[in-house]
């Protein structure tokens, strides 16, 4: 059992953190003060994670990928969620919709929609969660309705990332079979094809990146943007290496916390000597330590799992719960150490505990995981 990095590992972690001092965070700030970005803002950040590998990640090069493996794309996700999270969940959705467009599609959709999606030349998202059934995708409110001439989407979709900005999305929808069975279905939905309306929402943290709700009003999609058996199961697939993605980045955000916490402690001073001297301070300091790292390795075997082929639903679930409720907790106590500074926007603790807060919730909450990996472990499942 070998925890040190490789030297590869090494490097390519060294220059996606050049990157970010020197392309990504100086632009954080304002742009999170400001709020959601514009498409153009968001095409121009994209753009510059395109060389290392920010969009592509895991993908195979016949797809267009890099070929990187699932912990490398893991090292960079960290990294990027260090230094700007709202970017780090925009990377993750760009990247996922081009993996299951290359794992699921045509030969003419990946023809199509990979590409653009890789080099950020188009902005997407995914219309998976409803007002009525939130993490529980078996129950759909959205329906897809077969034509002669294509598909007739009737629905609506909440807090879907992307949505105000995205130039196509992948809908999760409900048909209703001749023979009376129901089934589901995943359509590519071209916003310039396939016109629906976005309805843009603030969120609390991870600002910068633009949510709405979406809503198909006898939204016409033509036959071939339906991805071929691509339902209910095999989105749960696709949700399961993202739980790991989102718990990188959340370790890339309690990271940034607790490097900011150290410094500060250093150079602050109360009662004629720095904070860092205080046992109280220096207790926190060592769990915030402690519980990033705890959260890390949880992080990166689920990845190494994945790239060994091991079935990883339980482990993605408790790095997804462990690691998002740990940044919570490691910043908070940031915010804490900071004291009245913590509270303003020119430190950027505030962010951090903001965007650590929302990570906990995107493709399912922490009680979710937890029922998830439990139903694993015990062979048991509490939705019965």
């Amino acid at each position: 059992m070998d925890f040190s990095m490789t030297q590869e590992q090494q490097m390519l972690k060294r220059a996606a953190r050049e990157l970010m001092e020197k392309e990504i965070i100086p632009a954080a700030a304002e742009q999170e003060r400001r709020g959601p970005a514009s498409k153009e803002e968001v095409r121009r950040i994209l753009k510059k994670l395109v060389p290392l590998g920010f969009l592509c990640g895991p993908l195979a090069e016949e797809h267009g990928g890099q070929g990187l493996n699932w912990l490398n794309w893991g090292i960079l996700l960290e990294e990027l969620g260090r230094g700007w999270a709202a970017m780090a969940n925009t990377a993750i959705i760009q990247f996922n919709f081009a993996h299951q467009i290359a794992h699921l599609g045509t030969a003419e959709q990946k023809k199509k929609y990979l590409q653009p999606s890789l080099q950020a030349d188009a902005i997407v998202s995914h219309s998976y969660s409803e007002p009525s059934s939130g993490s529980n995708l078996a129950r759909l409110g959205t329906t897809a309705t077969h034509t002669k001439d294509g598909w007739i989407l009737n629905g609506d979709k909440v807090f879907i990332s992307l949505s105000p900005v995205a130039d196509w999305t992948l809908a999760l929808a409900g048909i209703k079979g001749g023979d009376g069975k129901d089934s589901r279905g995943v359509f590519i939905v071209d916003r310039a094809q396939s016109p629906f309306t976005v309805a843009q929402s603030t969120r609390l943290g991870l600002r910068g990146m633009p949510s709405g709700e979406v809503s198909f009003v006898d939204c016409k999609v033509p036959l071939e943007n339906q991805l071929p058996s691509a339902g209910y199961k095999e989105t749960l697939i696709m949700l399961t290496a993202s739980r790991l993605e989102i718990a990188a980045i959340a370790v890339g955000i309690a990271q940034a916390a607790t490097d900011m916490s150290i410094r500060y402690a250093k150079q602050r001073e109360a009662f004629g000597r720095p904070i860092g001297s205080f046992q109280l301070i220096q207790g926190q300091i060592a769990d915030m330590v402690a519980e990033t790292q705890a959260a890390r390795l949880l992080t990166y075997e689920g990845l190494d799992q994945l790239d060994k082929g091991i079935h990883v639903g339980a482990q993605a679930s408790i790095a997804k719960f462990y690691a998002t409720e740990t940044a919570a907790r490691v910043t908070t106590l940031a915010v804490t150490i900071h004291g009245g500074y913590g509270l303003q926007d020119e430190y950027p603790v505030e962010r951090y505990a903001r965007d650590a807060i929302t990570e906990l919730i995107p493709d399912g909450p922490p009680q979710l995981q937890r029922l998830i990996a439990g139903r694993q472990i015990l062979g048991m499942s509490a939705f019965t």
